[in-house]
């Protein structure tokens, strides 16, 4: 969100002209993080390992943006904060975007949980390239930052994984586990 506005900006759009630029760089940065996440997907051990910056770290996503683990951070870009976490982690050449409704592209699962059930949301993006295990001790390691910052205690985390992302909240929960991560109490 903060891009497209700042691209904006840059080229002067206003008005109608603004509304036809933000449709057009909002399909441009979708097409970006689509081919970023296809290529992550079929060579991200290859990327990640020539510390390319096509690499995506793992990390959790407001709004196309990454979110960084800090409580004034959190406390100020979530929607809600509320103590029962739901996190979503997409599959194999993937992007959080897996869970908006297709018919309705800004609208998507956890929003809908969060107005539901009171829910908060939360999207990981990843290189799904890399290893199942490498990718699982990543989120484990998330999570336990996440417990850190979060504004308030989390009395509940809510794992959803689409596909491969399934495979690694698995082996996050095994991970943590035998590490005694304090996020799977």
């Amino acid at each position: 969100m903060e891009n497209t506005k700042n691209l904006l900006e840059a080229v002067g759009a206003k008005g109608q002209d603004s509304v036809a630029a933000a449709r057009a760089v909002r399909f441009i940065t979708n097409c970006a993080e689509g081919l970023t996440a296809f290529l992550n997907g079929i060579a991200g051990d290859y990327i990640a390992d020539r510390k390319s910056h096509l690499a995506t770290p793992m990390a959790f996503y407001k709004d196309g943006e990454p979110l960084a683990l800090k409580t004034d951070e959190l406390q100020n870009r979530l929607d809600r904060v509320s103590p029962v976490v739901c996190v979503f982690l997409h599959g194999l050449c993937g992007t959080e975007r897996v869970f908006s409704f297709s018919g309705n592209p800004d609208n998507n699962y956890g929003e809908m949980l969060q107005r539901e059930l009171g829910i908060t949301p939360l999207f990981v993006r990843y290189n799904s390239g890399l290893h199942i295990s490498q990718n699982g001790k990543m989120l484990s390691g998330l999570l336990e930052k996440l417990e850190a910052a979060y504004p308030i205690p989390i009395k509940e985390f809510v794992l959803v994984g689409h596909s491969q992302g399934g495979l690694i909240v698995r082996s996050a929960c095994h991970q943590a586990l035998m590490q005694k991560d304090l996020w799977v109490k």
